[in-house]
């Protein structure tokens, strides 16, 4: 890996990968990371070494916990977590800008999510999520996809405002902003049957 220190994208998914080699450090420069569809049972530790890491996509592994030293990837902004094995998050992330947590094992939203300030899209489509964690509050979420989107806006009383660029997939919440006549100032809003 040495010979590839340069290298800033790397693409690695489908190849029934279940570790990577400890010289995977040496890609120092690597900005984009995908390691979707392998065998990785756990989060690889040499990721955690990548300082220049933006974009990380671990989708369609077997990942069920991820490490509290996530913290060390102080430059990423995207992480795609779709359809793993986790059933509780990390609060690590603090420049997160978009998180895909569909289908994982989550039950509810993860209490983490309150930290990470800098988040703008969150996707937790496909989950068991059931009912909404008191303490999510996201104040600059741009854009949700997620299934319990309808008891976070009732037990949370937002406003339109608060609702601007939602990207919502339920039926039952396009009814539920009617109601509540909260779709004046929607600037975008995508409802899938």
């Amino acid at each position: 890996m040495y010979n590839f220190k340069n290298l800033e994208i790397l693409t690695l998914y489908r190849n029934r990968i279940s570790v990577l080699p400890k010289d995977f450090v040496f890609l120092q420069n690597l900005e984009i990371l995908y390691l979707s569809q392998n065998k990785f049972s756990k989060f690889p530790k040499e990721i955690l070494r990548l300082q220049n890491l933006e974009w990380l996509n671990l989708k369609e592994n077997q990942i069920k916990k991820l490490p509290e030293s996530l913290e060390q990837l102080q430059n990423l902004n995207i992480l795609y977590l779709l359809g793993n094995e986790l059933k509780v998050l990390s609060s690590s992330f603090s420049k997160l800008q978009s998180l895909n947590l569909n289908y994982n094992l989550f039950q509810v939203f993860p209490k983490e999510l309150i930290f990470l300030k800098n988040l703008e899209t969150l996707e937790s489509t496909g989950n068991q999520i059931t009912s909404s964690s008191r303490n999510w509050i996201l104040q600059n979420l741009k854009k949700c996809i997620c299934k319990a989107l309808s008891l976070f806006l009732k037990k949370r009383k937002w406003t339109s405002p608060e609702l601007v660029d939602t990207v919502v997939h339920q039926k039952r919440i396009k009814a539920w902003l009617v109601k509540h006549d909260m779709t004046k100032n929607l600037r975008r809003t995508r409802l899938n049957y």
